[in-house]
């Protein structure tokens, strides 16, 4: 009896908001075992909603140069470019995923925020054609500013 009477107590606390709010109209007509469950999966629903559009924000296409502390270096050993990221300063929460693209003798770099983690050192095999010792980086800001990395070779 006393299990009952909990479950009625709170089926009873919830079916007030139903039948004052226009939302819920589908809910008067159910079990006061299923009342509940169905609000809350209504909260679930929100907070999912909610936590999607919290990581939408977190995949910017692009990071900016001037984001990154410390500056970005590139180091050349070879026939490989190796680009040492920093901190992305605006958004502590994400990593920055780079991705480069050589044409002749330039690599061009454009990063992209993520959840994931991230290694700070990206590399980027050149091909055979290219000369090593001429090579120069470039950073892509999305507002489409070029920036030259300084590199040690």
């Amino acid at each position: 009896m006393g299990q009952k009477l909990k479950r009625d107590r709170l089926s009873y606390s919830i079916w007030p908001i139903c039948l004052e709010n226009p939302i819920f109209p589908i809910i008067r007509g159910l079990k006061a075992e299923v009342r509940p469950l169905l609000v809350m999966n209504r909260f679930a629903t929100i907070l999912l909603l909610i936590f999607n559009v919290f990581l939408a924000g977190c995949a910017k296409p692009d990071v900016k140069y001037s984001d990154l502390r410390p500056a970005i270096t590139a180091s050349v050993s070879g026939g490989i470019v190796t680009i040492h990221l920093g901190s992305d300063m605006t958004a502590s929460a994400c990593w920055t995923r780079p991705k480069a693209k050589v044409d002749g003798q330039t690599v061009y770099v454009v990063g992209y925020r993520t959840m994931r983690e991230q290694n700070r050192e990206f590399i980027v095999q050149l091909p055979v054609s290219v000369n090593a010792q001429s090579v120069t980086v470039v950073w892509l800001d999305p507002d489409g500013s070029h920036f030259m990395v300084p590199i040690s070779k």
